[in-house]
C-alpha cells in the first residue's frame, strides 16, 4: 500500500473518512472491519457506509458501534496487501446523571 490511512476521532452524528493508496496492475479494493476475533469485509449501506470497494471509505451518522480498527486490503495482478489498522475513535456524548433531590431540615 503506497499510502496509509490515518486513525481518526470524532464525535456522534459525525462523519470519517479513511483513504490509502496503492501502486499495481489490476487493482481491487475491499475494507474491513475488526469484530472482535478477526477482520470482516464492509458492505456499502445506503447512508451510512460509502466506498467499501474503494479506496477510500466513508462512514456518517456515526454512532458508538461505528468505532473500531479498519483496514484496506487491496489486490492486485501480483498478489494481495493490507495497510496498516487504522482506529476510528467515537467521543461519548456528554450526559448527567439525574441529581436526587433532598431537603434539609433547620
Amino acid at each position: 500500500v503506497g499510502t496509509q490511512p490515518v486513525s481518526v476521532t470524532r464525535c456522534p452524528g459525525g462523519q470519517a473518512q479513511f483513504t490509502a493508496t496503492a501502486t499495481g496492475a489490476g487493482l481491487s479494493y475491499r475494507w474491513q472491519r475488526w469484530n472482535g476475533s478477526s477482520y470482516v469485509d464492509v458492505s456499502n449501506v445506503a447512508g451510512k457506509i460509502v466506498g467499501a470497494t474503494t479506496n477510500s471509505l466513508t462512514v456518517s451518522n456515526l454512532a458508538a458501534a461505528d468505532a473500531g480498527q479498519y483496514r484496506l486490503r487491496v489486490q492486485g495482478s501480483c498478489g494481495s496487501a493490507f495497510s496498516n489498522p487504522v482506529t476510528l475513535t467515537v467521543i461519548p456524548t456528554i450526559s448527567f446523571t439525574n441529581p436526587v433531590s433532598r431537603t434539609v431540615g433547620v
